[in-house]
C-alpha cells in the first residue's frame, strides 16, 4: 500500500505525490565538479528520505538522484526528475610549449 502526505486546506484534502528534483548547475570546463543539490517534496518526515545527486559522465551531463533508505521507497510512487550540468568553455585553446635546448660540446 502506497502512503502519501495529505494536505488539508479549507476542509478539502489533497494527496501530494512525492518527487525528487535536482538543481541545474554549471561549471567551467576543466574545473572539478561542484556539490550537486536538489529538492525532495512530499515524503513523510518520519521516513527520513535523503538523496544523493550525481551526474552521468560524458555529455550531455544529466544530473539525477539516488534516494535512500531503500526500505521505505516502496511505499511511494515517486516522480524522478533530472537536470543538466552545463560545462562552460573559457574560450582558451589548450596548447603545449616546446623549448629548444642548445648544447655546446667542448
Amino acid at each position: 500500500m502506497k502512503k502519501y502526505p495529505i494536505e488539508r486546506s479549507c476542509g478539502r484534502q489533497s494527496i501530494r505525490k512525492p518527487s525528487v528534483t535536482p538543481n541545474a548547475a554549471s561549471k567551467t570546463y576543466g574545473d572539478t565538479d561542484l556539490a550537486l543539490t536538489g529538492t525532495l517534496n512530499g515524503f513523510l518526515a518520519g521516513d527520513n528520505v535523503t538523496a544523493i545527486y550525481s551526474r552521468i559522465a560524458g555529455g550531455p551531463y544529466t544530473i539525477s538522484a539516488t534516494l535512500r533508505p531503500a526500505s521505505v521507497l516502496g511505499n511511494y510512487d515517486i516522480t524522478y526528475k533530472t537536470a543538466t550540468l552545463t560545462s562552460i568553455s573559457t574560450g582558451r585553446a589548450s596548447c603545449s610549449r616546446s623549448t629548444t635546448l642548445h648544447i655546446r660540446l667542448a
